[in-house]
């Protein structure tokens, strides 16, 4: 029987590009998961949430599907590709501080949510 394993949390999200209301984040799989010996867990997705500070509350930016296709590298969190793990955040509040996390999904469910991003 094969073991059921959800992903490990991805690495903490980090600012790729800012402008005045919108955000391009990154994330990498989860340096555990690399270092896994050969155990890695095929991700089928991503889900992102953003939180304007100081109130920390989240909120979905997309449920990112894993595609190769670029042409969805860059459109809202609605679908990118997630071997690409990027996307850009926009209608953000000019001047406000923002936190972002990120989970990965497999076949068996979601992983636990990574480390909050550094402010932003």
């Amino acid at each position: 029987m094969p073991e059921i394993r959800l992903p490990f949390p991805p690495d903490s999200p980090t600012l790729v590009r800012q402008g005045p209301n919108e955000l391009v984040i990154q994330w990498d799989v989860s340096s555990a998961e690399d270092g896994s010996a050969g155990k890695m867990t095929s991700v089928s997705g991503y889900q992102v949430q953003i939180a304007q500070l100081p109130s920390k509350s989240w909120r979905d930016v997309g449920h990112l599907k894993t595609s190769m296709d670029s042409s969805n590298d860059d459109v809202d969190g609605r679908k990118v590709g997630a071997s690409k793990r990027k996307v850009r955040v926009a209608r953000l509040k000019p001047g406000s501080g923002y936190v972002t996390r990120v989970r990965a999904q497999n076949r068996y469910g979601w992983g636990d949510w990574s480390s909050d991003s550094t402010e932003m």
